[in-house]
């Protein structure tokens, strides 16, 4: 869905939908997640986190009760701040071009997230690292604590988002193994790159559709991250090529 919104304004300009068509279909969205975000903020009881959410985060999918009229919570389906971070960015990317409404809901929503819930300060080895994920009844499991870009999509807006979450240290919360690999012969090539845990593409890119690396300085400790996607792109052709 987060993906979805963010391609409205390219609908608009692609003469796919009308400016007025994109609107409602982001107005009726920004709406519906801002209800939906509060309500995760405010669940407190753990009934009420079953059905909505915790702190404002949302579960990986919810589905529609027709009897309640809202979107619930599915049993034993986790909360994911991954799933609701890349929901705000897709809201955030219409919020900036349909304003009004769109931005006034998005605002909202974004800012009843309580990030610092999802933030551990104390344990050793995962300090300044954001909990993976929360399932009602058993509380929180893993930490957002190697190099993905969904790690730096959370890390990112959380800290866009609440200015009491230090930037710097949850950008640095995160492990980072840099590792050379070498492609089978008989044209064997080398690459060096930043690992993902499971040396799994789909975590390398996913933040390019929101995070502009291409354009970005490299970071406080100088790495060129679009430059380190990029090489992982390339790694993967290359190892599942066939000769």
């Amino acid at each position: 869905t987060g993906f979805s919104l963010a391609a409205l304004p390219a609908a608009v300009a692609n003469g796919v939908l009308s400016s007025n068509q994109a609107f409602v279909i982001a107005s009726n969205a920004a709406w519906q997640v801002r209800l939906m975000v509060v309500k995760s903020a405010a669940a407190t009881l753990p009934a009420q986190i079953d059905l909505y959410g915790y702190a404002g985060v949302l579960f990986h999918y919810p589905v529609w009760n027709d009897a309640a009229g809202e979107f619930q919570g599915v049993p034993k389906v986790e909360i994911s701040p991954i799933a609701t971070a890349l929901l705000l960015y897709g809201l955030l990317v219409s919020a900036e071009f349909f304003g009004e409404s769109v931005r006034a809901d998005y605002e909202a929503a974004r800012d009843a997230i309580r990030w610092r819930d999802w933030l551990d300060t104390a344990t050793p080895g995962h300090r300044n690292q954001f909990r993976m994920a929360y399932r009602p009844g058993t509380g929180f499991s893993g930490w957002w604590d190697w190099y993905t870009q969904e790690a730096m999509l959370i890390c990112i807006f959380a800290a866009m988002s609440d200015s009491q979450i230090n930037p710097r240290e949850v950008w640095r919360g995160w492990h980072r193994d840099f590792q050379t690999y070498t492609s089978p012969p008989p044209a064997s090539r080398t690459f060096s790159c930043c690992a993902t845990y499971f040396g799994d593409p789909f975590t390398v890119f996913y933040g390019l559709a929101f995070l502009d690396f291409a354009r970005f300085p490299p970071d406080l400790d100088g790495v060129d991250w679009f430059r380190q996607g990029q090489t992982a792109y390339q790694a993967h052709i290359e190892f599942f090529r066939t000769e």
